[in-house]
């Protein structure tokens, strides 16, 4: 009896274990998917930003790529902001972005509604190459500095991954 008692209490705990490697495991997977789609979107941002210094503002287009770049760091902080409703997405994505990335989408949305405000007021045509990256300079370092933070947070994450597929039973 004994045997048989040693042999349910050792497969009871094996079946825990395994339980909580896998919602580990499915947790650092969600959070490391959803960070690789917003660095994608950060870096699609920094690169229409530097896209600005070779911009030909007399270009009739201008000023729609001005305002563009405006809307893909809106898309930035809508992701964030409408990923709380995805259910698919097993962690609470507004504090975990306040927390972990510094990273607070009410504030920025302030600041990014005053910058697209300025540019639906620009004229292209007196504006220069200089004044445009200075209305786009507090836009381009928050989302710098929450890109550097993403990255930081993706190699976490993977060792992290890395770690509890290799320990855990």
């Amino acid at each position: 009896m004994s045997n048989v008692f040693a042999g349910l209490i050792t497969g009871i705990a094996i079946c825990l274990i395994s339980g909580l490697r896998g919602v580990t495991s499915y947790r650092i997977k969600g959070k490391i998917e959803w960070l690789e789609k917003l660095h994608n979107e950060c870096f699609d941002f920094m690169k229409m930003h530097r896209g600005l210094l070779l911009l030909d503002l007399s270009d009739d287009r201008a000023c729609e790529k001005i305002y563009d770049l405006i809307c893909v760091a809106s898309n930035i902080n809508a992701n964030i902001s409408q990923s709380q409703f995805n259910k698919k997405l097993c962690f609470d994505v507004i504090k975990f972005s306040k927390e972990e990335l510094n990273y607070d989408w009410e504030k920025t949305q302030n600041i990014y509604a005053e910058v697209r405000d300025k540019i639906i007021n620009l004229d292209v045509n007196t504006i220069t190459k200089k004044e445009l990256l200075k209305i786009f300079s507090e836009v381009d370092t928050i989302i710098s500095k929450l890109n550097g933070v993403i990255v930081n947070k993706l190699d976490e994450l993977k060792t992290q991954q890395n770690m509890v597929n290799r320990f855990f039973i």
